[in-house]
Parts: structure tokens; C-alpha cells; sequence
């Protein structure tokens, strides 16, 4: 099997864990159910990245908007995991978190044009327009070098240990991962994916926190931004970006 069939092959199954996990998250509209769709969205588009940007569906833009919309959703919900852990149940960030997931929820997401359009005519339609889609060896690595170009930049923003030049080594890590994995599996040379997982949680964990730390600012809750001060400095002690310099120069 040639890389173009086996690509075609693996992106049929992608896009049917995309249209189950759309239809299990309109009708349950729960943590999980948002989390798991988000995920597959996710590794869905990172096999697209492989295909130039011509031969790509032109309306799989959709599945982006959907899932840019549950990432407002699901931060919220990770910023009340994260307040509940610190043991601080009870404070205005916590409530307003809260008030705000329950307000997204209410905004038509769930039944507006985006969730009514990603219909089953609507990935038959992607389905379709893949069906001859081809992938080289030569594509493939001119999008592993610009990864590598990405994370090599980024990891050098991030010596500053700004929040924003952390934020964009998490990325660049994550779109890292996710290429990987998609390359990996057209049967193609494969990477330490617990090391760059450990890497993109790391950097999510911080993220979650830099973001929740502006939010106990903005609501002067002082015992909260104590805990989470605390917190930030214990995990930014863990990242190494030479371990993470020495990974990229691996590949």
C-alpha cells in the first residue's frame, strides 16, 4: 500500500471518530464528550496539515470553528478543575467560571449552524473530496522541517519564561506531537511521544495556570493567586528546555 492510499485509508477512519464524537457531544453536551471531540478534531486536521493547502476541503474550516468554540467551553472547565484542586472551592473566580460555561452552553452552540451544518451530508462531502487526495515523502518532510523550525524557535522565546513565550513552545509542541502522530500512522519513523506528551502537559499546566492567575487578579482573590504562585513556581522548576533542545536536535 503506497503512502497516498494508505493516507486515504487512515483519514476515512479519522473523520469517523470526528462524526461520532460530533453527534456524541451535541446530544450529551458533557466534559468529556466536548474533551473527546476536541481531540479528534484535532488529530483529524493534523493529517490534513500533510496534504498541500489547495488539496485540503475547502469546508473543513467548520470542524476548526466548532473546535475553537469548545476550547472556550473547556478552558472554563479546566479552570474550575484546577480551583477545585487547589482547595479553594468557594471564591468569585470559581463562580464566575461557573456563570460563564453556563452562559457558552446557552449560546447556541449546540444548535446553531455550526453543530446543524457538521451533518452527515457534510462529511460525506469531506469523504468525498479525499478520495483522491495524494501525499508524497517529499511533503511529508517539508512539513516535519517546519515543525522542527517552530519548536526550535520557540524553545528559544521561551527562556524568557514569559507566560506568552511559554504559551507558544506549548503549541509548537503540541502541532509537533500531532504531526508525528499522524506520520506515524502512514508507517513512517515515529518519535518519544510520552517524552513530548510530558512536554505539552507541562506547558498546558502552566498555561492553565497563568490564565487562571490573571482571572484571582482581576477578582483580587489573594489566597487564590497565593496557591497558584506557589504552584507555577514548583512546575516551572520540572521544565527543562535543553531536554527539550536535545529531543529536537534527536530528530
Amino acid at each position: 500500500m503506497d503512502l497516498s492510499e494508505l493516507f486515504r485509508k487512515v483519514t476515512e477512519e479519522k473523520i469517523g471518530i470526528v462524526e461520532a464524537e460530533t453527534y456524541r457531544c451535541q446530544h450529551e453536551k458533557s466534559e468529556d464528550s466536548i474533551h473527546n471531540l476536541r481531540v479528534a478534531i484535532r488529530r483529524f486536521r493534523a493529517l490534513l496539515s500533510l496534504l498541500r493547502s489547495e488539496d485540503r476541503p475547502a469546508d473543513a474550516g467548520l470542524l476548526r470553528v466548532i473546535f475553537l468554540r469548545l476550547g472556550e467551553i473547556r478552558d472554563i472547565e479546566v479552570k474550575a478543575i484546577l480551583i477545585r484542586s487547589l482547595g479553594t472551592p468557594c471564591c468569585t473566580v470559581l463562580a464566575d467560571a461557573r456563570d460563564s460555561r453556563a452562559a457558552l452552553m446557552k449560546d447556541n452552540l449546540f444548535s446553531d449552524s455550526l453543530f446543524v451544518s457538521a451533518s452527515a451530508a457534510y462529511f460525506d462531502s469531506i469523504r468525498n473530496s479525499l478520495a483522491h487526495a495524494q501525499i508524497t515523502q517529499k511533503r511529508l518532510d517539508k512539513v516535519k522541517d517546519k515543525r522542527i523550525a517552530e519548536l526550535q524557535q520557540a524553545v528559544g522565546r521561551a527562556a524568557s519564561l514569559q507566560p506568552e513565550d511559554l504559551h507558544d513552545l506549548r503549541i509548537a509542541a503540541k502541532k509537533w506531537r500531532y504531526n508525528r502522530e499522524a506520520v506515524a500512522l502512514l508507517g513512517e519513523s515515529e518519535i518519544d511521544f510520552d517524552f513530548w506528551k510530558s512536554v505539552q502537559d507541562q506547558l498546558g499546566s502552566l498555561h492553565d495556570l497563568d490564565i487562571l492567575l490573571e482571572s484571582a487578579d482581576i477578582a483580587q482573590e489573594s489566597t487564590l493567586r497565593a496557591k497558584l504562585l506557589t504552584q507555577r513556581k514548583e512546575l516551572l522548576e520540572s521544565v527543562s528546555l535543553q531536554k527539550i533542545e536535545r529531543a529536537i536536535t534527536r530528530e
